[in-house]
């Protein structure tokens, strides 16, 4: 069991986009690279949920089943945050996906949250991006790679994005893999506020034998 250890928000991974400034995004793949045991990235995009709204929409919105009703309440946030999807398969448009996206767990009584944490929100959410690219197949690639090319921050150029979508559109058919690190999740000592945070920890040979999968196929 990994001891108790001190830390603060910034030594998580996800920290630096914000805090390395102008060149946040190079500094993240990087740091994901290493992670990844060297694992090349030779592009990098970020997107806000605003930016994954107008993707959506440019879509025409996106079929998917939300396995349960997701419900928050937070008149105190700037601006206030209210979530409210339906359990159930519908289409998501611009203005929900971003609801269903941010939601982690409910403080509304008589709803829940994922029964497992982030693990559940992850899965889920890993589901949602297969269901959209396999949907955007269907649908006017240009169209949807220009919605992305403006609403992301890359290092794409429009060049290799609209070869991208005109080679897909050739193929009739994408098959998308989802991976999730393998480890552990510990939570922090307590810090000098009263809180505590959670971390995952990657387990370095069931990650190594992830890449080898990655990279190799299954034997």
């Amino acid at each position: 069991e990994r001891p108790e250890f001190k830390s603060s928000a910034t030594q998580k991974i996800n920290s630096i986009y914000n805090t390395e400034k102008e060149d946040g995004m190079q500094k993240l793949a990087k740091a994901v690279s290493d992670v990844l045991q060297g694992m090349p990235l030779h592009y990098y995009m970020a997107v806000d949920y605003e930016g994954v709204g107008n993707i959506v929409d440019a879509m025409g919105g996106v079929e998917f089943h939300v396995p349960f009703h997701m419900k928050y309440s937070d008149p105190t946030d700037n601006p206030p945050l209210y979530i409210d999807v339906e359990e159930g398969l519908q289409v998501l448009d611009g203005e929900n996906v971003m609801e269903f996206l941010r939601f982690r767990k409910t403080n509304v009584p008589g709803y829940r949250g994922y029964p497992d944490g982030d693990e559940g929100r992850i899965r889920t959410q890993q589901a949602f991006m297969i269901a959209a690219f396999e949907q955007a197949m269907e649908g006017d690639l240009l169209k949807i790679a220009g919605a992305v090319f403006e609403n992301v921050d890359s290092d794409f150029t429009w060049g290799t994005v609209a070869k991208l979508a005109t080679k897909a559109m050739g193929s009739g058919s994408i098959e998308v893999t989802t991976w999730k690190v393998p480890g552990e999740a510990y939570m922090s000592a307590t810090n000098r506020d009263s809180t505590r945070l959670s971390f995952h920890f990657p387990d370095e040979e069931k990650l190594t034998e992830m890449m080898d999968l990655i990279y190799n196929g299954p034997q």
